[in-house]
């Protein structure tokens, strides 16, 4: 009998053949998953910024940005800059760091502190969520009876019991996913 030293080349294809078998399935699930995780991670965030909208409003008796009347809708990046909302939630200015009085907070408080990955990487430094998305809405309860009415909100079927919500619009991007701060 003879003394084996090293691997056959049968032996050898099997293994490569077994760990593409295992990678493609590592991989299969990594797109399954990451597209969750970045919603979480997404709603996360939105849920920070209606906490720090109602901080603002209890602490000056009304939201900041909204309009009285019936439910308020805006979008970040577009009706409300980005430079708006971090000046007015933070208290700061967002490219000088300094407290500044913005936006109806006249105590410069900071109700959120805003954190890079926040913003897009390059470009105009908008706020996006965790896919990328700069298309931002938010909608503000005004009449105080907490509801959001159907008709603001995208393929809802009936008024959202909320305060604030905020969701994002995808815009036909297929890396992008819809994120809403409410449950259907």
């Amino acid at each position: 009998m003879k003394n084996k030293k090293g691997f056959t080349l049968i032996e050898l294809l099997t293994v490569i053949a077994i760990m593409g078998i295992l990678a493609t399935l590592g991989m299969g699930g990594y797109k399954v998953v990451m597209p969750r995780v970045r919603a979480m991670q997404s709603k996360v965030q939105f849920q920070d910024y209606i906490q720090a909208m109602q901080k603002f409003k209890a602490e000056y008796g009304y939201y900041p940005f909204v309009k009285n009347g019936e439910d308020y809708q805006f979008s970040l990046n577009g009706m409300v800059s980005t430079e708006d909302f971090v000046k007015t939630l933070s208290g700061k200015n967002p490219r000088t760091g300094k407290n500044v009085k913005f936006g109806g907070n006249y105590k410069a408080l900071t109700f959120y502190e805003f954190k890079d990955s926040e913003f897009e990487k390059e470009g105009a430094k908008r706020i996006v969520d965790a896919f990328g998305n700069p298309n931002i809405w938010i909608v503000v309860d005004t009449d105080d009876n907490g509801l959001i009415k159907k008709n603001k909100l995208p393929g809802v079927e009936r008024d959202v019991r909320a305060k604030i919500v905020i969701y994002t619009k995808t815009e036909g991007n297929s890396d992008w996913v819809q994120v809403k701060t409410w449950e259907d």
